[in-house]
């Protein structure tokens, strides 16, 4: 059935109101329309289609245009990719971090991430403050980690590490932190 938002009344099988960044598009700026009036390929950009009933798609799509023999644009040819299940997937990992986010900042738990054997680290901000540092003054880092932990602790640490990693499973290693001024935690 046409679908089109520019048929004439009474064509259209379905009807439905497209947004773009929250504000609704008028028929003449969908793809389609913009490449049969311009002439010109529209890339593709994301929309989101409301129907009646508040049912919602979310859809990719740009058109290049369709010319006849004589060079004339006689329409033009549009390609969507529906993209609702990859958007729903994209929110439900943006809450879940967020609620991984606001148990650590409640718990006040130190995180780190380091990629193995050489790669970027990144701490939140409770690992800087456990480890003495001011995030402002430091970059994260496996030396500046390293500077900061009792040298005593470290064999054990990086054994702990090896072994899960060889073996499979968690390591859990209680470390002593050697803060500025000396203090041991």
């Amino acid at each position: 059935g046409n679908i089109s938002r520019s048929a004439a009344p009474g064509e259209a099988a379905v009807s439905y109101r497209v947004f773009r960044d929250g504000v609704e598009l008028r028929p003449e700026d969908l793809p389609a329309q913009r490449a049969t009036a311009t002439g010109r390929p529209v890339p593709a950009f994301e929309m989101e289609l409301v129907f009646p009933n508040d049912r919602r798609l979310n859809l990719l799509a740009g058109a290049v245009p369709l010319f006849d023999g004589e060079g004339k644009v006689r329409g033009a040819i549009v390609a969507g990719l529906d993209v609702t299940p990859l958007k729903r997937a994209q929110e439900e990992l943006r809450l879940a971090e967020e609620r991984a986010r606001f148990a650590l900042e409640a718990g006040q738990m130190g995180t780190w991430d380091h990629v193995m054997p050489d790669g970027p680290t990144v701490w939140n901000e409770d690992h800087y403050r456990i480890l003495g540092y001011d995030p402002a003054q430091i970059t994260a880092s496996k030396e500046a980690w390293e500077a900061r932990v009792h040298p005593k602790d470290l064999p054990a640490f990086y054994e702990s590490i090896s072994r899960a990693l060889k073996e499979g499973g968690d390591f859990d290693e209680e470390l002593r932190i050697v803060w500025p001024g000396g203090e041991v935690r």
